[in-house]
């Protein structure tokens, strides 16, 4: 394992209360932003950064998801309560596939934001209907930043303590 970044309530698609959130970003900690950045990435500035994401991490964290039932999805102006039969796990699914077609594995290519007043994102998430944050549930996912083979990896843990 390499730097594991816990799911914060801002940084999750999936809610586990009700509440209002517009976010798109995924917040980052200055050590897993200093392993990603090798320190080149100076305040107020951002550049593209890409993952290797695997698709098996995504549809077992769908099964997950769907095994937490109810949780929330929200926007910044409401809280949808996510229930059993709900469509859109046809609709993230299908996202999944378009995204990886036939292949286990995609390259993913994000931005990372170093911001002025320190706060450190990954943003620009989403790519063809497809963005990690659709997969992950606050308190109870995780990510897993590691470099392997001259590539980093970003892995979804759907269940992490």
């Amino acid at each position: 394992m390499g730097m594991v970044k816990k799911i914060r309530r801002q940084d999750s698609g999936w809610k586990q209360t009700a509440g209002c959130s517009g976010e798109t970003s995924i917040n980052l900690s200055s050590e897993i932003f200093d392993y990603l950045s090798y320190g080149m990435v100076d305040s107020g500035e951002e550049c593209g950064i890409t993952f290797r994401i695997y698709k098996k991490d995504y549809v077992d964290a769908l099964s997950f998801i769907e095994s937490q039932l109810p949780l929330y999805r929200s926007t910044s102006r409401e809280s949808i309560k996510i229930e059993v039969g709900n469509p859109i796990f046809e609709k993230l699914l299908c996202a999944i596939d378009s995204f990886f077609g036939n292949n286990d594995f995609k390259e993913y290519t994000v931005t990372l934001y170093r911001r002025k007043d320190g706060r450190i994102y990954l943003k620009n998430l989403k790519q063809k209907g497809f963005t990690i944050r659709d997969f992950l549930v606050e308190f109870s996912s995780a990510l897993d930043f590691e470099m392997v083979d001259d590539c980093f990896e970003l892995r979804l843990i759907p269940f992490y303590i």
